[in-house]
């Protein structure tokens, strides 16, 4: 067979859709293989990355730890009268003579000593508001010490702080209670009177993130009956223009008491009653969001920016130990549910 019948075959073969190598075409026989070569590895690398990657999916999702390794550990003296708080990757100690703050190699990197009866610590971020309960003083630190230092001028029964410094406090007078709010820098930012007659008793006190918004747990009684309230206030410019006080609006609850207060997310509220979750939303006024019941009696809690949790005693618990920790959203939908079956004394998130 000549050159140019060849070339007719091949044509009259392309034609029909064949692929064709010239038997005489070494070059392009070498590219075939190589092409064929190449197209079965990536294949086989493809099969390798789903086989690995569903190894290691079930691997994580069906993990159980039954040992751990302690890294490092120090010998702590006077434990009684020391109150131990998370502070970022570190953590502060304090009690009735001073606070210190404390890096993971257990040094100190600053300390500053003060007299209370009874101090109580918040901390949010890179800020630690320390404030003597039945006393005058309230102290705020940031990563480098001490920033301020303030007297009131009544005893004081709560405190927060928010996350760029500001700090409130709940003091309580012969007439009524005061609910006072500063900058990081001492200045006084707002001055908020109640009553037993008007709101009822604080029971707790939680600042936004951005420290224009907070909101109260209140209990009073309507002659024999006790009732619990919740209580909004907005110190930015939409509770500047809404009314004196700064008041923007209350929910009143049945059923339950309110003893805990957070906000969490963006501009979520969440109200850790007796019974039940209460979740509410406020980026200038409240509204509610969702209820959630509550079928054992709350153990712990715990909350960061994005989500809150609840650690309960599980029901016909066989042990001694047998505990379910449930996390919710901002939307107050959960998205962990869990079992703990070890002892133990904290939590955080």
């Amino acid at each position: 067979m000549d050159k140019k019948e060849r070339r007719e075959l091949l044509k009259r073969k392309e034609q029909k859709g064949l692929t064709v190598v010239a038997d005489n075409d070494e070059a392009a026989i070498n590219h075939a293989s190589r092409s064929r070569f190449w197209k079965r590895l990536l294949i086989l690398f493809l099969l390798v990355l789903l086989v690995a990657g569903a190894g290691l999916y079930i691997s994580v999702s069906s993990r159980s730890y039954n040992a751990y390794e302690v890294i490092a550990s120090y010998e702590i003296e006077d434990v009684t009268s020391m109150e131990y708080l998370a502070y970022g990757d570190n953590y502060i100690k304090y009690s009735k003579d001073g606070v210190s703050y404390v890096d993971r190699n257990n040094h100190t990197v600053w300390m500053e000593s003060y007299a209370m009866k009874m101090p109580r610590a918040v901390v949010a971020g890179d800020y630690i508001a320390i404030a003597d309960f039945n006393g005058n003083q309230v102290y705020l630190f940031g990563r480098e010490g001490k920033l301020n230092q303030t007297t009131t001028q009544y005893t004081i029964i709560d405190v927060d702080v928010a996350l760029q410094g500001v700090f409130a406090v709940v003091l309580e007078s012969d007439t009524g209670n005061l609910i006072l709010t500063y900058d990081k820098n001492g200045k006084k930012i707002s001055e908020n009177f109640t009553t037993a007659e008007s709101s009822g008793y604080p029971l707790d006190i939680a600042l936004s993130a951005d420290g224009q918004k907070l909101v109260t747990s209140y209990v009073c009684f309507d002659g024999v009956a006790m009732k619990n309230q919740l209580g909004t206030y907005n110190f930015g410019s939409v509770g500047q223009n809404e009314n004196a006080d700064r008041f923007m609006g209350g929910f009143d609850l049945e059923d339950t008491l309110v003893s805990k207060v957070v906000f969490f997310g963006e501009h979520t509220i969440c109200a850790f009653g007796d019974n039940q979750l209460l979740f509410y939303s406020m980026k200038e006024k409240p509204s509610e969001l969702t209820k959630v019941a509550l079928n054992s009696e709350i153990k712990s809690i715990f909350y960061n920016t994005a989500y809150v949790g609840i650690v309960y005693e599980k029901e016909n618990a066989q042990k001694l130990h047998q505990y379910e920790m449930k996390a919710y959203n901002a939307s107050g939908r959960e998205v962990v549910s869990l079992d703990i079956d070890i002892p133990y004394k904290h939590i955080r998130a």
